[in-house]
């Protein structure tokens, strides 16, 4: 049996586009949602416009920001975390959320840091045009980084 040189050709140009395929994959597997920790009244994070002017008040630096799925094949009491950042020295931080976690149920943000009360509330899901606004309480006598004061 001898091979043929035309069907081996055919045979490496459909692995190499496959290959190809599941890279481009790979690199467009997550949702990014970007956000800012800023001080306020209450404890709060909800999805904002980006041109939400709260988005330009001082940011709040070295907060963890989590994003939590409830596991709803178990009633919705399970929790896992989806996606994780630290607000940066501006209060800006990044979610990346794999796409097999991404979720149209609500999901739980909690954001906790040295200083502030541990905030969280549920929320849907932001679109990835929104931005994920955070607002923390400070704690009676801590100081808040961040910003320029």
């Amino acid at each position: 049996m001898t091979s043929n040189p035309r069907c081996c050709r055919k045979r490496r140009a459909v692995l190499m586009v496959l290959t190809v395929s599941v890279v481009l994959l790979g690199a467009c597997s997550t949702s990014r949602f970007k956000g800012r920790v800023i001080e306020g009244s209450i404890g709060r994070a909800t999805a904002v416009d980006p041109t939400d002017a709260r988005l330009l008040e001082p940011g709040v630096s070295d907060v963890s920001v989590q994003l939590i799925a409830y596991n709803t094949a178990r009633g919705g009491a399970a929790r896992r975390v989806i996606a994780q950042g630290i607000s940066d020295a501006d209060g800006e931080f990044t979610l990346r959320v794999p796409l097999k976690d991404y979720s149209t149920e609500r999901v739980l943000v909690r954001a906790e840091g040295a200083g502030i009360f541990v905030t969280q509330n549920e929320l849907y899901m932001p679109y990835e045009t929104q931005r994920l606004l955070v607002l923390v309480r400070k704690s009676p006598g801590a100081t808040v980084g961040g910003g320029d004061g």
